[in-house]
């Protein structure tokens, strides 16, 4: 690799090992084999606050002062970001969503909208969830992951969406959707890799 990649995996759900997050793990550990240093933030151990709409994001971080501080500035830092989360009635978690209103700043300054990040950067979402495979959990995340290109530097955000994934720990007895999170922490951080000047 010509340069060192960093990759930031968010974890959205309540569960310490919980399905979302144990293929989070997974693609963690494809991006480490391939190269790059690797975190992990659980969203269910900070205090996070809702977006405020407040319309005018300062320099220096978002205005409120919680858990997104600490959040806001590994992102910042890293080229790769894995987010996870399960769906709950029809959406992702209520935590992981307080948390991607709050991204909001990485795409306004001040009052403009105007994206804050350089690249190149990579994104991807992992969603879980019960039911059969079901293509509006899939659009749901790929939604969200759709803005990442407007916070800069982002290619399109992927999506891993797996299906029939009720029970903690489900995730596990899964090898093959444990091996398409590895493989695409592996890719992602690969092509950031190629990326590089």
């Amino acid at each position: 690799m010509s340069r060192s990649v960093r990759a930031l995996g968010i974890a959205g759900s309540l569960r310490r090992n919980g399905n979302s997050t144990t293929l989070l793990r997974a693609a963690l550990a494809g991006a480490q084999q391939a190269g790059a240093t690797t975190t992990l933030i659980r969203l269910d151990e900070l205090i996070l606050r809702g977006c405020r709409g407040c319309d005018s994001c300062p320099d220096d971080g978002c205005r409120q002062r919680d858990g997104f501080g600490a959040v806001h500035a590994a992102l910042a830092l890293a080229d790769v970001w894995l987010f996870a989360a399960p769906v709950y009635f029809d959406g992702v978690s209520g935590t992981f969503k307080t948390f991607y209103d709050r991204l909001y700043w990485f795409r306004r300054q001040g009052t403009e909208v105007r994206p804050r990040l350089g690249g190149p950067r990579r994104g991807a979402m992992i969603v879980t969830y019960e039911d059969p495979q079901n293509a509006f959990y899939e659009q749901m995340a790929q939604r969200l992951v759709n803005y990442l290109p407007g916070f800069g530097g982002f290619a399109p955000g992927r999506v891993l969406a797996c299906s029939g994934l009720g029970p903690v720990g489900a995730a596990r007895s899964r090898p093959d959707y444990a091996e398409a999170a590895r493989a695409l922490g592996a890719q992602l951080t690969h092509e950031i890799s190629s990326d590089a000047p």
